[in-house]
């Protein structure tokens, strides 16, 4: 049998795999948010008086040449402190805050690509154990530090870190269930970055002091080390390293955690794969087909845009007018209606379409923005409509996940995934300075990035459907068809049943192709 095959007697998403959903939701997706959204709160902009050489008084702007220099005197009015009251990152100096959250970004773009390598090479679970340390270490430094660059580079190495664990504890999930469940599971493990933003908000609401506060977000993640005793390795990564007993003892592991060992056959075992590592291991590999390029041409601009529009949107909620902590909670818990739109369209509309429609709405959402603009304050409509739009590009997000990782083949997803999840750092990268646009015309980030979401919908008709279709295990399965995935039924005629005269050696070729395609059309049928 093959891993699918032993899912299906065993459980697809059983007692021992929702244990693996609960810790890829807490590592990937609680602790995670907190990292990548902490500059909300560590680089709040605060309220200021500037008193002026002259006993002037400037209130939220810096004397003559707006440099925090020009103040004979600064006074905080703000109820926390932040990077930008401890360095006096205002006025002309504010751009260093955005920058930090870049400089975190390219952190993760470079880890993403770095540790999507590490761990097709050693293995999903030591590269997670390594990747989640590094994390809780640089970033409980960077809570210390004295000074703006030394946090920087704490908030560079804690990047490529995240870069890691975000994108390799997916994977590494989605590989530890059956076929039919990926969906369900890719979608609802969203729901834990969601409830993250809430939860971090709340943290930040409780501590208000900006180096308490990382501190907290960072050694929480103590606690996530305690599941690293029992979680397993990938019976799929195994498999494809040739570790065969490994993979079947895991998977025995799993069918005595799920309570289903009993199902098993007396006497089963393993199918291996058979593929030249050398060619499949590099990344070079995605560019030397035609199908593969044009498909990972399209993901890399998808992935890009994506993100952009998340994390632009999600800083936006931030700085709009209110309390900065229930903006940023209910900028969250927005998401969760998408998680539930998501899960019923699916498997219903395809993944293909869903994203489309997703990325195509929101971008129509942020564009409307523009023109009910009145000037540079936002009406409680706009506001609807941006959370509306934050709501559409959190769900083409979910959906982007399974997609892709339905679209690569075994022995590639997780490069294929780090290489996606580095572009879509580049779009993380330049979201903090989205917001400048506004200064040459108001609100003219949300018209840039509407047009974008509505372009990267339309790119994505072209890549093919993978509903109900099997993981595509070498690039071969991709290749030797125009179609994403071709199944053996479509790339393999059936056989007449009239004898032929055939050679002794095509006879066994024939044997063994007769009874591969029944056992792939069962498994299909089974599937749809």
């Amino acid at each position: 049998m093959d891993v699918d095959e032993v899912f299906e007697i065993i459980g697809e998403f059983g007692w021992q795999q929702k244990k693996y959903f609960l810790f890829t939701g807490m590592i990937g997706g609680l602790y995670t948010s907190g990292q990548i959204l902490q500059i909300i709160f560590t680089g709040a902009l605060p309220t200021f008086l500037c008193y002026g050489q002259t006993g002037e008084v400037f209130n939220n702007t810096c004397f003559l040449d707006d440099k925090p220099e020009s103040c004979k005197r600064l006074v905080y009015t703000s109820e926390f402190t932040s990077m930008a009251t401890e360095w006096d990152l205002i006025c002309s100096q504010a751009y260093q805050v955005k920058a930090v959250q870049s400089v975190f970004m390219a952190g993760v773009l470079i880890g993403a690509w770095l540790f999507g390598q590490v761990s097709d090479r050693i293995g999903r679970y030591k590269t997670m154990l390594f990747t989640h340390v590094g994390l809780l270490t640089f970033s409980t430094f960077g809570g210390f530090v004295p000074n703006i660059q030394l946090h920087s580079i704490c908030r560079f190495m804690a990047g490529v870190n995240q870069g890691g664990i975000g994108m390799i504890s997916y994977v590494w999930f989605t590989e530890m269930i059956g076929t039919t469940r990926r969906a369900f599971c890719g979608t609802w493990v969203q729901v834990f970055f969601s409830l993250g933003i809430g939860f971090h908000a709340f943290i930040a609401f409780l501590i208000p002091n900006w180096r308490q506060y990382s501190a907290v977000c960072a050694l929480w993640g103590l606690v996530l080390i305690i599941p690293f005793f029992w979680i397993l390795e990938s019976p799929r990564w195994l498999l494809i390293q040739g570790r065969t007993l490994e993979a079947k003892r895991i998977l025995q592991l799993i069918a005595e955690g799920n309570g289903t060992a009993h199902r098993l056959p007396e006497n089963w075992d393993l199918r291996e794969t058979n593929r030249d590592k050398k060619k499949t291991h590099g990344a070079s590999v995605l560019f030397k087909h035609k199908i593969l390029r044009k498909q990972l041409g399209i993901q890399l601009f998808s992935w890009c845009i994506t993100s952009l529009l998340y994390y632009a949107l999600t800083l936006a909620a931030g700085s709009l007018s209110g309390n900065i902590y229930l903006n940023t909670t209910l900028s969250g818990f927005i998401e969760l209606p998408s998680i539930l739109i998501t899960t019923c369209l699916l498997d219903r509309l395809g993944r293909r379409w869903s994203l489309c429609s997703f990325l195509i709405f929101g971008g129509f959402s942020c564009i409307i923005i523009q023109i009910l603009s009145t000037g540079e304050e936002m009406s409680g409509f706009q506001v609807a409509l941006a959370l509306l739009g934050k709501m559409s590009v959190s769900a083409a997000f979910s959906v982007i996940y399974v997609y892709s990782a339905e679209l690569l083949p075994t022995v590639i997803r997780n490069l294929g995934l780090g290489i996606l999840s580095s572009a879509a750092r580049v779009g993380g990268i330049l979201s903090p300075f989205v917001s400048l646009l506004d200064d040459i015309y108001p609100l003219l980030q949300y018209t840039i990035l509407g047009f974008f979401a509505i372009v990267s919908g339309i790119f994505n008709t072209w890549l093919p459907e993978t509903l109900g279709k099997p993981l595509p295990e070498d690039v071969g399965d991709i290749c030797d068809s125009n179609e994403a995935f071709p199944t053996r039924v479509e790339t393999h005629k059936l056989l007449p049943l009239e004898p032929q005269s055939l050679s002794v050696e095509d006879e066994e070729e024939t044997s063994s192709e007769k009874e591969f395609n029944l056992e792939e059309t069962m498994a299909i049928l089974k599937t749809r």
